[in-house]
């Protein structure tokens, strides 16, 4: 195919499972079966806000709500289901840690990080 190995940054629509209770941090190693393909992928999480151009970065993955999840990995079509596996450093098994669809493939959308500034202006 023609876009087949076209890699762009692609954002998913995720949710998290209620087997899973541990806190997720942006950036952890996960397991991603979307459609035909499965790859490890370090998705980095925010907020999911159709009105809006800019989006907040979170640190970890909030239970019960949904965020983005934002990778770079190949061109994927728009309503894909995604699921996302957990791997385990103890056993090597995999555990199921939430489901989500591809929202887009948009390499211009905006995740701002929060940083608060202490001290004083130096000239």
């Amino acid at each position: 195919l023609r876009f087949e190995n076209r890699m762009t940054v692609v954002h998913f629509k995720v949710q998290r499972s209620g087997e899973y209770d541990e806190p997720i941090k942006s950036k952890t190693p996960m397991v991603m079966s979307s459609g035909f393909r499965r790859f490890i992928a370090r998705p980095i999480y925010s907020t999911h806000s159709s009105h809006m151009d800019k989006h907040k970065f979170e640190r970890f993955w909030q239970k019960e709500r949904f965020c983005v999840a934002s990778i770079y990995a190949p061109a994927h079509m728009v309503p894909e289901s995604t699921l996302l596996f957990l791997k385990r450093e103890d056993t090597g098994s995999e555990q199921f840690v939430g489901s989500g669809s591809v929202l887009s493939c948009d390499p211009n959308r905006i995740i701002l990080r929060r940083i608060v500034l202490a001290g004083f202006p130096f000239k």
